[in-house]
């Protein structure tokens, strides 16, 4: 995640003076709703973009809302995932349908810390 991202809502957010209050996180919980009806109802790759774009937009905003590190929380995130990548071979373990497994030394992402619980 780059901060310019995290950055650039962030400033939205202060332009349309939205403060951190429980109203304010219910609007961005209904945006995450509405925009990924938007990809749902997307008929080309042009509208999916947008609409992904605008989930990113609005899930970041959510996240500020909650006033959690959202960098951070990328970082452990990406922690987690590039973890399952065996050292050895430079790739992931699979099964059959393609999922990846999570190897025995994996670690969840550690976000509890990061949300106060």
């Amino acid at each position: 995640m780059s901060q310019q991202m995290v950055h650039d809502v962030v400033r939205f957010i202060q332009a349309c003076e939205q403060l951190r209050t429980p109203k304010n996180i219910e609007l961005y919980d209904k945006l995450i709703h509405e925009e990924f009806g938007e990809y749902i109802d997307a008929k080309n790759d042009a509208e999916r973009l947008d609409a992904c774009m605008d989930m990113i937009w609005v899930i970041i905003g959510y996240c500020h809302m909650k006033g959690w590190n959202v960098e951070r929380a990328w970082e452990e995130v990406a922690r987690s995932n590039l973890d399952k990548i065996d050292p050895d071979t430079g790739y992931v373990l699979k099964n059959e349908e393609g999922k990846v497994m999570k190897p025995k030394h994996w670690k969840a992402p550690a976000l509890a810390q990061l949300v106060g619980v």
